[in-house]
């Protein structure tokens, strides 16, 4: 039997399930997402949008980091 997945309504749900826990946390932090980006690549900004779009829609803070593509591993660290 073949089993056809919505992936989009899917990923909704998910989403939707995450946005309840994150705002039932005691916690008095936050959740935060850090994204660290080193290179210069203009299609890395494809990439993390989608990660701040997703975070904004179920309530979890967002810290970017972007280091230039030279950016020793010392620092990256």
């Amino acid at each position: 039997m073949t089993v056809i997945l919505d992936g989009r309504r899917a990923a909704r749900e998910r989403r939707d399930r995450l946005a309840v826990e994150v705002r039932s946390l005691r916690s008095p932090r936050r959740p935060t997402l850090a994204t660290l980006r080193v290179d210069d690549d203009p299609r890395s900004d494809r990439h993390i949008g989608i990660k701040v779009r997703a975070a904004a829609e179920v309530g979890i803070a967002l810290r970017r980091v972007d280091l230039p593509a030279s950016t020793s591993p010392p620092v990256v660290e």
